[in-house]
């Protein structure tokens, strides 16, 4: 499941990445926390971070040519809130999901591995 919006005229793909998580701590000094997403300031402080993540990721960083400042992200998202809010907490938590399914069947392999190597022995 792939997010597109369009910010300045320029349609952007959201990137799922580790920046994300690093952003958020920079610009509010505390780790994000999943359960804190149920409040809407939480939330809209995530899709900012989201945003200039995917715009300062390697693929992108010559794509696109946009400053988008926090006031630049309020007056944006006053006017998309309601659906914006839906379909990127969706899509986030897609993202999140994805992740975790990749780990555990890392984790399951490396178990197997194990397994494998100790019969051997």
């Amino acid at each position: 499941m792939n997010m597109k919006i369009t910010i300045k005229d320029q349609e952007i793909e959201l990137i799922y990445c580790q920046r994300i998580y690093l952003k958020y701590e920079e610009m509010y000094k505390k780790s994000l926390n999943i359960e804190d997403l149920s409040s809407y300031t939480a939330t809209a402080d995530l899709f900012y971070c989201t945003i200039i993540a995917t715009l300062e990721h390697k693929s992108n960083r010559d794509k696109y040519n946009i400053t988008f400042t926090k006031e630049d992200f309020l007056d944006w998202y006053d006017d998309n809130a309601t659906i914006l809010t839906h379909d990127f907490t969706q899509w986030f938590f897609n993202k999140v999901q994805e992740q975790m399914d990749k780990l555990k069947k890392h984790v399951e392999e490396q178990q197997e591995d194990k397994k494998g190597t100790k019969s051997k022995n």
